[in-house]
């Protein structure tokens, strides 16, 4: 047995009470090229693998099938399934819920035929509220102000150097009456790949925006997903423990300098499928960092129907950028 669930724009929400998208998903309307692209990231950054990609969809597994998890992300729908393990359900559950924070898509459980999303969520203990924010304002901003971040909302930026590194604390939606819990996301993001690319960088952008994207468990001894702020808990405790796990996070960050070891530490850690990155690289003509990309892009492709394309792409970035090379000459 399978457990499902489907992410589509909120607006078809309202065209499609009757679930007949289930079985003919034109019903919905399509994402945007940019939505399309920004759901991708996401499931990269948490930890889902590119299976196969075809021309209006492209399938995901799960670090390496974990709880059979699969996701397929295609011009109408992200949707998602697992086995029916607790661990499973629990994964796909909160994936799909996360990605509705910008408010523009709406999650549906077929199982119990229960919509989510912005206007949907649980009403938080005002208590439990006032804590959350009494941690950001009086533990975390004293932190982060003299290592020369600056705050906006539940995010902090620092830029130093060609680099941007930025911490964001992310509300989960399953917060109740009795429980609020927060993720941590740490970011770096290179103002020199985008100059080279001729991107324009947002001061402020988002973390899912970003070249290199961890969350705090990935790259810290923190041995959860998230923290949990409830009443009972010892406020000392758990703010000497997210301050030590913040002081790790920033360790981890401030040893990354330059563009040069960002693209160092993406290369060795960040996804495979990273052909804008490969494009920064040859407009660059940085030859190492080029044939160890390509040789973790054939690597993460090879066994699969998609490595012709990705070889393609990867010699039509070549050609592009007048470097005489073939994917062919770099994985000999």
């Amino acid at each position: 047995m399978e457990y499902h669930v489907y992410l589509i724009k909120r607006d078809s929400k309202i065209k499609n009470k009757n679930f007949d998208f289930l079985s003919d998903e034109t019903l919905l309307l399509p994402f945007t090229d940019e939505q399309f692209n920004q759901l991708k990231e996401r499931l990269l950054k948490y930890g889902y693998q590119t299976k196969k990609t075809e021309l209006n969809s492209i399938t995901f597994n799960f670090k390496d099938d974990q709880y059979g998890i699969v996701a397929i992300l295609t011009t109408y729908k992200l949707f998602f399934s697992s086995d029916t393990s607790q661990n499973g359900i629990f994964e796909i559950s909160q994936t799909a819920s996360e990605c509705i924070d910008t408010g523009e898509y709406t999650k549906f459980d077929p199982q119990d035929g229960q919509w989510e999303d912005i206007e949907g969520t649980v009403t938080v203990d005002i208590n439990l509220k006032l804590e959350f924010n009494s941690i950001m304002d009086n533990v975390i901003a004293p932190l982060m102000t003299p290592l020369g971040y600056e705050r906006r909302d539940l995010t902090f930026y620092k830029t130093e150097n060609d680099l941007i590194y930025l911490i964001n604390f992310q509300e989960s939606v399953y917060n109740t009456n009795f429980q609020i819990d927060f993720f941590v996301n740490c970011c770096i993001h290179s103002l020199e790949i985008d100059k080279v690319l001729g991107k324009e960088t947002n001061p402020w952008l988002e973390e899912h925006q970003c070249w290199h994207s961890k969350r705090i468990e990935n790259i810290t001894t923190f041995p959860f997903k998230f923290f949990s702020i409830k009443l009972e808990n010892d406020k000392q405790i758990f703010q000497k423990d997210l301050v030590k796990y913040i002081h790790e996070a920033n360790q981890y960050l401030f040893n990354i300098k330059n563009t040069s070891e960002l693209i160092e530490k993406m290369v060795d850690t960040g996804s495979y499928d990273n052909f804008e990155l490969l494009d920064y690289l040859t407009k660059t003509n940085e030859q190492g960092f080029i044939k160890r990309l390509v040789t973790k892009l054939y690597v993460g492709y090879s066994k699969t129907d998609i490595w012709p394309k990705a070889e393609a792409h990867i010699n039509e970035i070549f050609h592009k950028n007048s470097i005489d090379l073939k994917a062919a000459d770099l994985i000999k």
